[in-house]
């Protein structure tokens, strides 16, 4: 196949907006290679497809101040006895690919991709703080799923040429 459509991605999950960061990152990643062009539905030989199958968060690390805590490098010590923070979390991601002859519809190659990253949770260590804001958490999760797409797209586009 000389020549690809790259529609915008499914996404069954219920963040908004990864579709987008995918199709991007896929669509960059084709032209860098040159593996084919990129042509609109009714002129490529083939429908590169994708679908977002799963985003999961999960806490990895914690804080906690403990009763008596001195200790002032855990930055709880402005916080509430039994302070208990999330420090770390994990954000993984699952894709799935698929290229389809466009005339006949059928599907000439498959795969799926999973990654994850690690990033941190806000921190708070000044005093008078005893709450976060949930904005750098959400941006931080659109951060690694930027980031995720572009590493994850770029090893599809990898596979996809050595299998072929």
């Amino acid at each position: 196949m000389k020549s690809l459509h790259i529609p915008i991605f499914k996404n069954d999950t219920q963040d908004v907006g990864p579709e987008a960061d995918f199709t991007n990152k896929l669509t960059q990643e084709v032209k860098r290679s040159r593996v084919a062009t990129i042509l609109g539905k009714n002129e490529a030989d083939g429908l590169l497809e994708g679908r977002i199958v799963s985003i999961t968060r999960a806490q990895t690390a914690h804080d906690s101040k403990q009763r008596d805590q001195t200790d002032k490098s855990s930055g709880l010590v402005n916080l509430p006895q039994g302070t208990y923070v999330a420090t770390e979390f994990m954000l993984s991601v699952k894709v799935e690919l698929l290229l389809r002859d466009r005339k006949t519809k059928n599907i000439v190659w498959k795969q799926w991709f999973e990654d994850r990253s690690l990033y941190s949770s806000a921190r708070l260590a000044l005093a008078g703080i005893n709450t976060s804001s949930p904005n750098y958490t959400e941006s931080e999760d659109e951060r690694v799923i930027r980031q995720l797409a572009g590493v994850m797209m770029e090893e599809a586009v990898g596979r996809l040429t050595e299998n072929f």
